[in-house]
């Protein structure tokens, strides 16, 4: 019974629910608005929108043509007609080659549409302000004690660099998500063509043909599928940081402010990857 209760604290304490229910960004915007009124009765800003707008890094996704972008492409309607198709040509001696090409697109697909259901359902939950803030705020003393009128300063102070860096994510994502929706339309062209050419094919050389420009489809949506969930997981860290500054657990942006120089550097870089996402996944993924 003891190790039951512990538990239970030790799951509070982590993940920050008070009464069973979890808090999020936009509570704790909440609470440093009702702060600074106490700090500043001058107060003229609106510390909610704000924050709010700083935690948010895509609004109702469920709501908007990203999420049809973000929808898994099921490929079983291809399998029985390319498998047709290729037994039409048992005696040709690269069969055996193009049937293990088709069989790499079959497991590719798997694993990119793992990335689509990792990314939809990780931008419903968590893109908004409404995501939940994991951290011990909520119930330490910390959520009691007044805010100073010198903290209080220091944060409208760093106020402008988390609304821009907010805004650099935002823009990446946005434009990242336009570049997957024209690839994605692509890659749903090169199945219906697939389709066609296992069907009409004079040899296997032609399926195979097929196959080749079908997965160099499959490969740009799913590298760019990587790209997108390292910007959003990117920004899930940053957006801890500013989170972590803004109830006092730290005491500046300095790591914020490093990203800030790199994001900077990938926008000069954007125009480069217009079709291909590898310079900006390099970007991406650069140690910090």
């Amino acid at each position: 019974m003891k190790q039951f209760l512990l538990l239970t604290v030790v799951s509070i304490l982590v993940f920050g629910k008070v009464n069973g229910q979890q808090k999020t960004y936009a509570q704790l915007a909440d609470s440093f608005m009702a702060k600074a009124t106490l700090a500043d009765k001058k107060n003229r800003i609106f510390w909610g929108d704000e924050l709010r707008t700083v935690f948010t890094i895509y609004q109702n996704i469920s709501q908007t043509d990203a999420f049809e972008t973000l929808s898994k492409t099921v490929l079983f309607d291809i399998i029985k007609p390319v498998e047709n198709g290729l037994n039409r040509f048992p005696y040709e001696m690269d069969v055996i080659e193009t049937n293990g090409q088709f069989g790499v697109i079959l497991s590719n697909q798997h694993k990119v549409n793992d990335l689509y259901n990792e990314l939809s359902e990780e931008l419903q939950s968590k893109a908004s302000a409404e995501g939940a803030y994991y951290n011990r705020f909520f119930n330490s003393p910390l959520a009691k004690e007044k805010l100073s009128g010198s903290r209080l300063k220091r944060v409208f102070k760093d106020l402008y660099t988390m609304k821009t860096n907010q805004k650099k994510f935002q823009t990446l994502l946005g434009g990242e998500l336009s570049a997957l929706k024209t690839e994605k339309a692509t890659f749903l062209e090169d199945i219906q063509t697939l389709l066609c050419v296992a069907q009409t094919a004079s040899s296997v050389a032609d399926i195979s043909s097929a196959l080749s420009n079908f997965k160099a489809s499959q490969d740009e949506v799913w590298d760019r599928l990587k790209v997108i969930r390292t910007i959003v997981l990117r920004y899930y860290t940053e957006r801890d940081i500013w989170a972590d500054f803004v109830v006092g657990y730290r005491k500046s942006l300095d790591a914020s402010l490093e990203l800030f120089k790199q994001i900077g550097a990938w926008e000069k870089g954007l125009k480069a990857v217009k079709k291909s996402p590898n310079k900006l996944k390099k970007m991406l993924t650069k140690k910090r």
